[in-house]
């Protein structure tokens, strides 16, 4: 233990980080070790589930996992956030404003599911699904959104080892059920095995973390504070929503427009890609609180400072996911999702976009300008939505990848031009951010050279280290 702590105060020196930033790298640290873990978790088990389950009833899953984000961004009103964002205003009736919200979110969720309940054969007809996994999906939505409350809540007090451990445990729960209730049940339909799991364990960890909001609460519903969230959450709708649709909508798309099975596959591709995605958040989540403690102090360089390493960690890890797929995906997962490798790198590329609007997605978060937010959002969903009915039946359901990088391209410039030419903010100056894009961009290209000149995989797999080698000594030496 000595020597850990020696080696990361050493690592603290060498970066020159002060105070604020030695914190968020605790912090990060916790909630990286957490997703990593998480993910591995994930991506152990992805070769057992493509095993167990047939790409349709992949697709049956990806469907049943969009409903529920979709479901779950319109019944929380964007009122998660609300609590969130009110937490740093150290109000002395926050544990009233806590109760209030929680109790109005409640009774909101049980007249939505009653109305997804009536209207569930339409609701499945449009998800191209059966009614049972619609009125599931709203079921675990509600669940879900009572456990974020919790944990948002252990994010907003710098809690990130407890955050941290409470989703490895949910992670570890889920997969493990699945396996065992798949194990037992007909093949076609072992896709319930991992529905039921999710809704078993999220409701075992909802009911553990209402012992603690209970005692951080009062329940007594006053109209200020429900009227506080919804005007800071409502226009946050939008963008919870569309952020479902983005991540998830495509795979809806794909199965309209093509096959269950093709939804599947491309689902197995997007499961890889999305390692960055867990790295991300990691990131993002320690972030989110620093930015709003540096902005309030006007603490602009640190911010600058901050946001430059963050980036080097993102462009340094999605190297590797890219590099590497192909060996993952040929030697670990079934034959019949092999097809998934071609989606893994646009949609790679597309998370690195992510990271930098979610970046610039903060400033209007702070000012509470979170309409711009929604706008941008809808904007970029709409484009997407719209470009994957016109490409997916021309070039197939891999177009899919292409219009999500292309939409998170297009959401990244748009906050970005929302932050500093509409707000007028002191924001991070993202030139600052080019010469290590450029250098990721250059060496994927080089991946791609690589990738259609060289046949033998193991050759192929050691120019692939060489090549990350060099991309890390040049990102972290010269940019």
């Amino acid at each position: 233990m000595k020597a850990i702590n020696k080696i990361k105060a050493r690592i603290i020196t060498r970066l020159k980080l002060d105070e604020e930033a030695s914190s968020l790298v605790a912090h990060a640290k916790n909630y990286l070790q957490a997703n990593v873990l998480i993910k591995a978790i994930s991506l152990i088990t992805l070769p057992i589930f493509t095993y167990l389950l047939l790409p349709s009833s992949y697709g049956t899953l990806s469907i049943f996992q969009a409903a529920v984000g979709i479901f779950a961004a319109l019944m929380a009103l964007g009122m998660t956030a609300g609590i969130y964002r009110r937490f740093f205003e150290k109000k002395k009736d926050y544990p009233t404003f806590l109760g209030g919200n929680i109790i109005f979110i409640t009774l909101f969720s049980v007249f939505f599911i009653f109305v997804i309940f009536t209207f569930s054969r339409e609701l499945a007809s449009a998800f191209g699904t059966e009614p049972i996994i619609i009125i599931l999906a709203s079921i675990v939505a509600f669940v879900t959104i009572v456990f974020s409350i919790y944990t948002r809540l252990l994010q907003a007090k710098k809690l990130s080892k407890k955050y941290s451990n409470i989703f490895i445990i949910q992670s570890l729960s889920i997969v493990t059920l699945s396996i065992i209730l798949m194990l037992f049940m007909p093949v076609g339909e072992r896709y319930f095995g991992s529905i039921l799991s999710i809704l078993l364990i999220f409701s075992i960890l909802t009911i553990y973390g209402l012992r603690y909001l209970i005692k951080e609460s009062k329940f007594k519903v006053k109209w200020k504070h429900i009227k506080y969230s919804l005007l800071f959450g409502i226009p946050l709708i939008p963008h919870s929503l569309g952020g479902y649709l983005l991540s998830y909508f495509d795979r809806i798309i794909i199965g309209q427009l093509t096959t269950l099975s093709n939804a599947g596959i491309y689902t197995v591709g997007y499961s890889v890609g999305m390692v960055l995605l867990i790295i991300i958040s990691a990131i993002m989540t320690a972030w989110s609180p620093s930015f709003f403690a540096l902005m309030k102090d006007k603490k602009y360089e640190k911010i600058q400072s901050l946001a430059k390493k963050t980036t080097k960690m993102v462009l340094f890890f999605a190297l590797p996911i890219i590099l590497f797929s192909e060996e993952f995906i040929l030697l670990a997962i079934a034959k019949s999702y092999h097809e998934s490798l071609l989606v893994v790198t646009p949609i790679v590329i597309g998370y690195v976009f992510f990271f930098f609007y979610s970046i610039y997605m903060l400033y209007s978060e702070y000012k509470k300008k979170t309409l711009f937010i929604s706008i941008n959002t809808v904007i970029s969903v709409v484009v997407n939505i719209g470009l994957n009915y016109w490409l997916i039946p021309i070039f197939g359901y891999t177009a899919a990848a292409y219009t999500t990088a292309f939409s998170y391209i297009l959401l990244f410039t748009l906050h970005y031009i929302t932050t500093k030419l509409i707000m007028k903010e002191n924001t991070i100056q993202f030139k600052k951010f080019v010469p290590g894009l450029l250098l990721f961009f250059v060496f994927v290209g080089l991946h791609l050279v690589i990738d259609q000149s060289v046949s033998i995989l193991f050759i192929k797999t050691i120019l692939k280290i060489v090549l990350l080698a060099a991309f890390a000594y040049l990102l972290f030496r010269k940019t």
